[in-house]
């Protein structure tokens, strides 16, 4: 229901769902809390709540970085700013630095593809 309301922008209904969410999860499954968690205050970063988002964000870092994702550290740094703590945003811009993104790994691109041969699918403009 959270999600729902969320995609309406009915931030402070989302709040109130994702709250009754998380006291319904088992303390066992965290990676469902983090992510309730989370939607919280990506729903008081839309507020401009930004106190209370990053009260939300940073319990996600007390519990460890590995659930914190690109939008979530991003949205810290905004909060940080608008706050304007220039100290919290570098520390945060640090983290954000640290977070590793799905499908941006480095690989050494002349071991995969062979530079120096011609592709024989694209054909010579000068027709030869």
């Amino acid at each position: 229901m959270g999600n729902i309301y969320f995609k309406q922008e009915k931030w402070t209904a989302a709040i109130k769902m994702y709250r009754m969410a998380l006291d319904q999860i088992p303390n066992n499954v965290q990676a469902i809390r983090f992510k309730i968690m989370r939607n919280i205050g990506h729903a008081f970063f839309k507020m401009h709540q930004f106190p209370d988002a990053i009260d939300s964000y940073e319990n996600l870092l007390m519990d460890g970085a590995q659930h914190l994702d690109f939008m979530t550290g991003f949205n810290l740094i905004l909060c940080y700013y608008a706050l304007g703590d220039k100290e919290k945003m570098k520390s945060g811009f640090l983290k954000l630095l640290n977070i590793e993104q799905v499908g941006l790994e480095d690989f050494d691109e002349e071991d995969d593809l062979d530079l120096h041969e011609p592709d024989p699918a694209v054909k010579d403009p000068r027709g030869a």
